[in-house]
């Protein structure tokens, strides 16, 4: 079993691409006119990054110090990572926003993660897709060496379905909404502590905290 995270609002309280856009872009208004353009298939999620991070306006020391202020790791993210190396299930972390920013919260739990380059500058971030590291294009790969569990909550997680065979979606966020819209089956989660307990159950890991009874929403 190979399981696979998102980042943003996933592993993190909020999505940074999202403070970023807001707290030094265009603001909460353009996002959610991107965000309704994603809904509606009229721009892509990898269009939209590069739309809202060209209008952020801040240098990289400045743009650290605010992330680590405003952006937080969920607090039990860091024991599912301890129990998924003791009984060794490889934890990947895929991310579509930016690979630097994603370092700076994810590089000291020493797990791999893929996310895509950025340019940082006053005039506006410069955003590229590695179409090398996108969720699809790994996933596809993955697939075909066992099964995989995929843990997300966004718009770009739509594209993990169709290779996951264990799926886990955020409460009250979009992918447990378009999921629910479709028909498509899924664990709600709150924390890591509720994955790692579902996952105990559906595996039959023997441990010594009492396995939550899994209830698959769809």
């Amino acid at each position: 079993m190979q399981i696979f995270c998102d980042f943003d609002g996933t592993i993190t309280n909020r999505d940074s691409i999202v403070f970023l856009t807001e707290e030094f872009g265009k603001g909460e208004a353009f996002r959610l006119e991107v965000l309704d353009d994603i809904k509606k298939g009229r721009m892509t999620v990898f269009e939209a990054i590069e739309r809202e991070l060209a209008t952020v306006r801040v240098g990289w020391k400045e743009a650290v110090t605010s992330l680590r202020e405003a952006v937080h790791v969920d607090p039990t993210f860091a024991g599912f990572v301890d129990w998924c190396k003791a009984d060794g299930w490889p934890l990947t972390v895929l991310s579509s926003g930016m690979e630097p920013v994603v370092g700076l919260f994810v590089r000291d739990f020493n797990i791999p993660f893929y996310a895509h380059p950025v340019k940082v500058s006053q005039e506006g971030w410069i955003y590229r897709r590695n179409p090398h590291h996108d969720k699809k294009t790994i996933l596809k790969s993955a697939k075909e060496k066992g099964e995989i569990v995929f843990i997300g909550d966004g718009t770009s997680d739509v594209a993990a379905i169709q290779y996951t065979d264990v799926l886990f979606a955020k409460q009250g966020q979009f992918l447990a909404e378009y999921c629910r819209a479709e028909g498509i089956p899924f664990y709600p989660f709150g924390d890591f502590q509720d994955i790692q307990g579902t996952l105990e159950g559906v595996l039959g890991v023997e441990t010594t905290k009492a396995p939550k009874s899994p209830s698959m929403s769809g």
